[in-house]
């Protein structure tokens, strides 16, 4: 028997619809899994953050946020836009991560300030691979753009990444100004770091003796192997004293220098016009060498009084003191009494240290009288009083400093020529 025969014409229509409706479906089907790629990931184009193909369309995200986004096209692109929880007058690093990449993307990045102007791009060694990229910048708002083109290949798929800070820089940041410099201690041990190759790092120091001349001593040790330490110092008014730096990456550096200004600034950066270097250093100033007993007399009002003798003085002339500088010179106030002769010698303790000196009448004005030695050279004067009233004069001393000041000058009195 033939079984078809057995439905009416009307059944037979409605049999063939349903089939005709089922192998639609199955072929939907088919359709939607031939939209898995080859690693089961879904191809679909767009993601929540859509449209953001623009830099004027950054998606807003924050920081510490993981987010799962896709490039779904070989020419797809998204861009996004944060802001750093580190200020706009500090620099940190900023960590872009990377994971759950697909099989066929590679990361591409680039770097753009909050104008859509272009500061850095990058992207990741290999296809499917996780990546961290960081960027060292001041605090402020920033755009990432994250792309499949490498330049020589288009690439497409799923990505997540999440945006934070990384707290790299030191303790005493924002330091990056006279204004905000870091206030910091004499004798202190400063653990600095240079994070950024335009970063500048400022320390201020309180001298609290500014009656006369201090010889102080500037150390940088511990210096990172990556790290050329570059320095300026800087008296209250800004001016500079004295700048150096370090022989190579990695080296040590010592100065030692004369003030009694009452702040000292300390300027610290990385690089010149050869490199750029960054990193860790341990900062030092201290007072290396009080002068002698003998201070202050650094000005007439302040003058050693000679007036027994013989007398026998050891001095210490800790910075270079010539043609009027404001150097560190000793002035010593002589009283010669009538009919009377002070002699007197000058001695430097170093021979590469040449001293001079010049004679002031009580009224402090200039005799024209002077010496002026050579290089270890021991000088000879005398002040002679032939009237029958005592007097006061005044020496004024000073000296281009060699290995070292220390000098020794001696007063006798014998009759009147």
């Amino acid at each position: 028997m033939n079984l078809f025969n057995l439905f009416h014409p009307v059944e037979r229509v409605k049999t063939l619809l349903v089939s005709f409706l089922s192998l639609i479906l199955i072929f939907s089907l088919v359709l939607v899994s031939c939209e898995e790629d080859e690693n089961g990931d879904s191809n679909d184009t767009k993601d929540q953050f859509e449209p953001n193909n623009s830099w004027q369309e950054a998606y807003s995200v924050s920081l510490d946020e993981n987010y799962n986004a896709v490039i779904g096209e070989e020419e797809d692109v998204d861009f996004f836009i944060f802001t750093t929880d580190h200020p706009s007058d500090a620099f940190d690093v900023v960590a872009l991560e990377f994971t759950n990449v697909a099989q066929d993307m590679k990361v591409c990045v680039e770097i753009l300030d909050e104008n859509g102007q272009s500061l850095a791009s990058a992207h990741s060694g290999t296809a499917g691979a996780n990546w961290t990229y960081n960027i060292t910048c001041p605090g402020g708002t920033y755009i990432v753009k994250v792309h499949g083109n490498d330049g020589w290949e288009l690439y497409s798929g799923a990505y997540s990444f999440k945006i934070s800070n990384q707290g790299s820089n030191d303790d005493y940041s924002p330091n990056h100004s006279f204004e905000s410099a870091a206030q910091v201690n004499l004798g202190e041990d400063i653990q600095g770091k240079i994070i950024s190759d335009s970063e500048e790092d400022f320390f201020v120091f309180t001298n609290d003796v500014t009656s006369y001349w201090q010889e102080f001593n500037l150390a940088f040790t511990n210096v990172s192997s990556e790290y050329r330490v570059k320095y300026e110092i800087f008296d209250s008014g800004n001016n500079s004293i004295a700048s150096g730096g370090g022989s190579g990456k990695g080296a040590d550096v010592s100065y030692k220098f004369p003030e009694k200004t009452e702040k000292i600034y300390i300027k610290v950066w990385g690089y010149d016009y050869y490199e750029n270097t960054k990193g860790s250093y341990t900062l030092n100033l201290s007072v290396s060498d009080p002068n002698d007993d003998n201070e202050p007399d650094d000005t007439f009002a302040d003058a050693r009084i000679i007036d027994s003798y013989p007398t026998d003085i050891t001095g210490t002339i800790v910075g270079e003191a010539a043609n009027d500088n404001g150097g560190d010179y000793e002035f010593f106030e002589v009283s010669v009494n009538a009919g009377k002769k002070v002699e007197f010698t000058v001695d430097p303790q170093a021979s590469n240290t040449e001293m001079h000196f010049h004679i002031y009448n009580s009224d402090e004005s200039y005799t024209g009288n002077n010496r002026d030695g050579s290089d270890g050279e021991t000088l000879n004067y005398s002040l002679n009083n032939s009237s029958t009233e005592d007097i006061v004069l005044y020496i004024k001393l000073g000296a281009f400093v060699g290995d070292n000041g220390d000098y020794t000058i001696s007063f006798t009195e014998t009759t009147a020529d």
